[in-house]
């Protein structure tokens, strides 16, 4: 009897490593089930940019040569923590329990659910493309409510570190809907997301409608190919002499229109060029000075056009469209590297943004302020819960940190109201989108991770 138990715990580890016990780690879990005390929380990274990796609580256990890993997230209405994946993998990450394991776990999956997809591609997961051209190497599979993704890609994936063996991801149908999710809300957010749609930059949108030609080839240039940068660069400058002669001859409401859309032009030119000589001449009659060199190469340009713009027509849609540019730039258009006096950009963007809409109560642009007075707030409320080790917000001293904190609990209200205008007024737009991902962790309380607004790395 007791050789018996001791051959038992003796090939405990190998049927755990083996396709049914690796498979049988998963029955009874309880999806969309809270976390227990046991389970750590997690303060997300303004790079968290996918829904699978924007996870609020963590616990793992190792049992029978098994490692799993429980993510729990909050999403939809009405907030609530729910267990949404599980990882499973083999502690031992040898090329022969690959080689064993991966293959039984192939022919499993694929008895259950049967034959498998190779998408879509989920880098986070490693779940990837390993050569250009290939298809997603690994296997997936979707029933009873769960997507389980298979494979053996050397990944890296928090809060467990560099995996080298058979990897097992299980997701729920409404974790995967979020995922699906994350290129719409990409595209309000930024942080890598997808390149933007044709014409979705409001401003670039209204510019090319109402400048025309001149505009939108000089725009479109693309300086990056070294046998072209020259003509370009001259062709670019042909067409912003256009722009500003059109400026000089034109009323206040079109000379606004043009000279921001000159100042876009200015901007996308500086980086490309490493003397003002060629257009100084032209933008010194609009007290427009290009210098020196950046940290990154090009010319510095602070942006005189464009503040120019706002300060002199703030009432005409091309000062409207200059707050909105503005606004995105946290009202810090310094070249120079480090930060203002005071990095809490996200105070002025929210005096400003209210200011605006109360004098402009028709604007056009009404979505796109609310949205960052939203960012602005959540914002505000996040930096205030910074952590001591929070090496993003720590790293400046900054004069405002007490006043934050007691005043977070308005900006966290703040951010909820704006964030739920959003959604009523521009349903199914990116800013939207962004704005559902992000109202229940505000709503239950959870920190956000959002650094939006604030200059670090002074």
């Amino acid at each position: 009897m007791i050789r018996a138990a001791v051959l038992m715990l003796a090939l405990s580890p190998l049927f755990g490593q083996s396709a049914a016990g690796l498979l049988g780690s998963l029955d009874g879990v309880s999806w969309e089930a809270p976390p227990t005390a046991a389970c750590a929380p997690r303060i997300p990274i303004q790079m968290d940019i996918y829904a699978t990796v924007e996870w609020t609580h963590h616990c793992t256990s190792t049992r029978d040569g098994l490692v799993r890993e429980d993510f729990f997230y909050v999403f939809g209405e009405p907030a609530r923590l729910a267990r949404l994946r599980v990882d499973v993998r083999a502690a031992d990450e040898s090329p022969e329990t690959t080689a064993r394991l991966l293959p039984a776990l192939q022919r499993a999956l694929t008895a259950r659910f049967g034959a498998p997809a190779h998408e879509p591609e989920l880098m986070e997961i490693g779940f990837r493309h390993l050569r250009y051209g290939q298809p997603v190497s690994g296997d997936q599979w979707k029933g009873g409510g769960l997507h389980y993704f298979l494979h053996a890609n050397l990944s890296a994936s928090q809060p467990m570190g560099v995996r080298r063996g058979v990897q097992l991801v299980v997701i729920t149908d409404r974790l995967f809907a979020e995922r699906g999710q994350d290129d719409l809300i990409l595209r309000a957010e930024g942080f890598g997301g997808p390149p933007p749609q044709e014409d979705e930059d409001v401003i670039q949108a209204r510019l090319k409608t109402r400048i025309g030609a001149p505009y939108v080839r000089a725009i479109a240039s693309n300086f990056t190919q070294p046998a072209d940068r020259a003509r370009l660069v001259g062709e670019t400058i042909q067409d912003l002499t256009a722009i500003l002669r059109e400026a000089d001859r034109s009323d206040a409401p079109r000379r606004a229109l043009c000279l921001l859309a000159a100042d876009q032009v200015v901007n996308k030119l500086s980086p490309w060029l490493d003397t003002p000589a060629p257009i100084q001449p032209l933008l010194s009659r609009y007290a427009v000075k290009l210098g020196g060199m950046t940290h990154d190469g090009g010319l510095a340009y602070g942006r005189e056009l464009l503040w120019r713009v706002w300060r002199e027509w703030p009432d005409t849609e091309g000062g409207e469209l200059a707050f909105l540019e503005l606004q995105r730039l946290g009202w810090s258009t310094g070249s120079g590297e480090g930060c203002p006096e005071n990095p809490d950009l996200f105070r002025e963007v929210i005096a400003l943004a209210e200011a605006f809409l109360a004098g402009h109560p028709r604007t056009d642009f009404r979505g796109q302020v609310l949205y960052a007075l939203a960012v602005a707030n959540e914002s505000w409320w996040s930096i205030a819960h910074a952590p001591a080790d929070d090496e993003w917000v720590n790293a400046p001293p900054y004069p405002r940190r007490g006043a934050n904190a007691r005043q977070a609990g308005r900006a966290r209200d703040e951010a909820i109201r704006y964030y739920r205008e959003v959604v009523r007024l521009a349903p199914g737009t990116p800013e939207a989108a962004s704005a559902l991902r992000r109202l229940p962790r505000l709503e239950m309380g959870l920190d956000t991770g959002q650094r939006r607004f604030f200059c670090s790395f002074c």
